[in-house]
């Protein structure tokens, strides 16, 4: 008799210790994004006529990779370091816009709950090592289905505005999102900041578990903290604003025939 009861409950066991397993496995994986960026130039003087030609917006194509330790958020690698020129002609004018695509990443260790993110801002290589952004998200209570997963809605507020929205899936069951966004309980497959200008989509889901090799941390860059990024930022735009206008945001070239 006791050899018939404990046979059963080694095979419960086992498919238990598979179900866990299974669940271990999806909180690994690869999610394809595009990320598109939308922008209004402002031009000034002999420039504003052609302000219809240029465009609106940048499309690119990123991939994070995770695992129950770490993240890390580049583009996809026939995309790296590439930039989008775009020409338009008109009469006695050529117009020729080129956007940057730089080979900016995202590494995010999950344990020690720290970011070091490479980035490039005016030909400038930057390596930004910080805590993980924490975000004040509140669940909507709204559903929907984003590439057959259930997903639910987020979104963070301040100052009685909605900041960011996001919807995630606790069907993967890890805090994990594109860029520097993260803190939910499942992996974000949809962003969108900044009054909609700024948004970022899954495209694909993979939970194959990725090579470890693909976690190497960003190496490339001079190490500054957030505050001291942002400062030169804030001092560079305000030095181009003072030089150029407002429409210092994208370098654009116009050659006269």
């Amino acid at each position: 008799m006791k050899k018939l009861i404990f046979i059963p409950t080694v095979i419960l066991l086992i498919v238990n210790c598979s179900l866990l397993k299974a669940q271990e496995d999806s909180s690994s994986g690869t999610i394809i994004y595009e990320e598109i960026l939308k922008f209004a130039l402002e031009l000034n003087g002999d420039s504003e006529a052609f302000a219809d030609m240029l465009p609106n917006e940048s499309k690119s194509e990123k991939v994070l990779y995770f695992n129950s330790g770490a993240s890390l958020y580049k583009n996809v690698e026939n995309e790296e370091s590439e930039s989008s020129v775009i020409e338009q002609e008109s009469q006695d004018m050529l117009i020729v816009v080129e956007i940057a695509n730089p080979d900016d990443k995202v590494y995010t260790d999950l344990q020690n709950k720290q970011v070091v993110e490479q980035t490039e801002f005016m030909s400038r290589q930057f390596l930004i090592i910080d805590e993980m952004k924490e975000y004040s998200w509140k669940l909507t209570g709204n559903q929907k289905k984003i590439l057959d997963y259930n997903c639910q809605e987020a979104i963070s507020v301040k100052d009685d505005s909605i900041i960011t929205t996001a919807w995630f899936t606790p069907e993967i069951p890890a805090s994990v999102g594109p860029a520097s966004f993260s803190g939910l309980p499942g992996a974000i497959l949809f962003i969108s900041a900044d009054n909609g200008d700024y948004t970022i989509t899954a495209k694909s889901v993979s939970t194959d578990i990725p090579n470890e090799e693909v976690f190497e941390k960003p190496k490339k860059g001079k190490k500054v903290s957030r505050e001291e990024y942002e400062k030169i930022v804030e001092e560079k735009n305000k030095e181009m604003e003072e030089q150029y206008g407002s429409g210092g945001g994208v370098f654009i070239e116009i050659e006269t025939r």
